[in-house]
């Protein structure tokens, strides 16, 4: 058996400093992240309660949509089905 010896290394250069520091950019990116996934979603859900689409002139906010697709029968076997799967 051998013996070895330590033989302390030069000192590792300090941590550059960043021009962002790093909880800035973390929150930055979790903005662009979400924005960028749940915004498309925001003309979706304003077009579901209107009763035209976006591009026509007038419309009345409704809920009517919802409650043909809540008592439509495919509806709950499709969920049905969904939730076995």
């Amino acid at each position: 058996m051998t013996a070895t010896t330590y033989e302390p290394t030069a000192p590792l250069p300090s941590p550059r400093r960043s021009i962002v520091p790093a909880g800035v950019l973390q929150w930055g990116t979790w903005i662009l992240v979400v924005g960028l996934v749940v915004g498309p979603f925001a003309p979706i859900l304003y077009a579901s309660i209107r009763d035209r689409p976006l591009y026509e002139d007038g419309g009345v906010f409704t809920l009517s949509a919802y409650g043909q697709l809540l008592h439509d029968g495919a509806f709950w076997k499709a969920a049905l089905h969904t939730l076995e799967y």
